[in-house]
């Protein structure tokens, strides 16, 4: 009997040509449509493959020669403009927009100084030109709505009594509370089962910066996103009265989406949020520039961390509660930035750019990747008032480090980010 149990499994494998084991199914995320037990194999007429484009999607072949994608695949970019804001590009987590690398562009739909007030909630589009070979892989341009909710949520809601404006009667602020005030927007795109894009606007006295999201059928990591920067930047006759004044500082607030892994959590009941986390983190930026050697310096100190706790919520920690029990010292690394600032009197668009590295705090043993840790950035208002950009970076903390002893059982936790960053004199 097990003999002639073990000839129908074979005959079933051979007659389709593609049956394997659901162990193998689980590890290499392929599936044929066989499926094994201790005794048979139950085999359909279906192939799954994954989409090398669209992290997360597969195509299924049907019985009937047709194909199916899941989730619905959400392509079809088609631009491929010359100008615009500059743009940090990433797919799912992986940064595209590298050290060494051409920024992508990104274009609003309307007139990029409308976000630069408090006014600005009617719908609105941006369009992307990724400047990179999967460029057709994006979204095409769609007009997003407005959201009221989501911007009122950041200022404590929208007024019950005033419907249309949120309590404070402003928008919400978020990381545009800094020096200047500043201003915050949300805006949607959604079709059930079809798309979901999202568009975060912080405008500030003479920038803003916007995070670009597709999480159609991504989970945790967007198929799509994109930091990006415009306003009003400062014109190059300006540059040399700046030149002569020396360091000039910056002080602001910066926010970023994080992703942490490999870490051992700790065997405190108490902690409710794992170390291994999607985050989101904001906090203090201080800038330094120098127009006369066009030197750019600058330090984003972390503030707040929020993530999902182990319950499925969403919980916050301050950098600053070592004592808490979901505190790691991840949460206290800073980020380090250092660039150049290039001044073109022909580029009337973007007079002045900065263009260098970020960098992971060495102190605290961190090491850094070598080119997936760009930082861009534009010098803004009549007399550079507000310095605005957009960065990433990767890096990694290793287990043992240092000594005298030979180095075994080698440990690896990891951490990357993305984000912007603002300041104003």
């Amino acid at each position: 009997m097990r003999f002639f149990r073990y000839v129908l499994v074979v005959l079933c494998c051979v007659a389709l040509s593609g049956c394997v084991s659901d162990t193998y199914n689980r590890l290499s995320n392929l599936s044929t449509g066989c499926t094994t037990t201790a005794f048979q194999v139950a085999c359909s007429q279906t192939t799954t493959t994954s989409n090398n484009h669209t992290p997360g999607q597969t195509v299924t072949t049907n019985p009937d020669g047709t194909t199916t994608t899941s989730p619905t695949v959400n392509t079809g970019n088609t631009n491929t403009m010359t100008t615009g804001d500059t743009t940090l590009i990433l797919e799912g987590s992986t940064v595209k927009s590298v050290v060494g690398a051409k920024p992508g562009l990104s274009r609003l739909a309307d007139s990029p100084l409308n976000h630069l007030t408090s006014n600005q909630t009617a719908n609105t589009s941006i369009a992307f030109n990724t400047n990179t070979s999967t460029n057709s892989n994006w979204p095409t341009t769609k007009t997003m709505a407005y959201n009221e909710y989501g911007t009122c949520s950041y200022s404590g809601g929208v007024d019950p009594a005033n419907p249309g404006k949120c309590v404070d009667g402003n928008g919400g602020t978020g990381l545009a509370a800094d020096t200047l005030g500043g201003d915050y927007k949300l805006y949607r795109a959604y079709q059930q089962n079809v798309y979901d894009e999202e568009l975060q606007i912080w405008t500030w006295g003479n920038s803003y910066a916007t995070q670009y999201r597709d999480v159609t059928a991504s989970g945790t990591d967007p198929q799509h996103q994109a930091w990006s920067f415009g306003g009003n930047y400062t014109p190059t006759t300006a540059m040399p009265a700046l030149a002569t004044r020396g360091d000039i500082s910056y002080a602001g607030k910066w926010g970023a989406t994080v992703k942490t892994s490999n870490w051992v959590d700790s065997t405190n009941a108490a902690q409710t949020m794992s170390w291994n986390n999607n985050w989101r983190v904001e906090g203090d930026s201080a800038l330094k520039a120098n127009f006369g050697t066009g030197a750019f310096s600058g330090t984003l100190t972390p503030v707040e961390w929020e993530g999902v706790t182990k319950d499925n919520g969403f919980d916050y920690i301050l950098a600053s509660d070592i004592g808490s029990a979901n505190f790691n010292p991840f949460m206290q690394t800073k980020v380090y930035l250092a660039g150049t600032i290039t001044t073109d009197a022909t580029n009337t668009a973007k007079p002045n750019q900065i263009t260098g590295t970020a960098t992971l705090d060495p102190a605290m043993g961190w090491l850094t990747s070598n080119n997936i840790n760009p930082v861009f950035g534009g010098v803004f208002g009549a007399n550079a008032e507000e310095i605005t950009g957009a960065f990433a970076v990767s890096g990694a903390t290793t287990y043992p480090n240092g000594g005298y002893y030979p180095i075994n059982n080698d440990r690896r936790a990891y951490i990357s980010m993305s984000g912007i960053f603002h300041g104003a004199q």
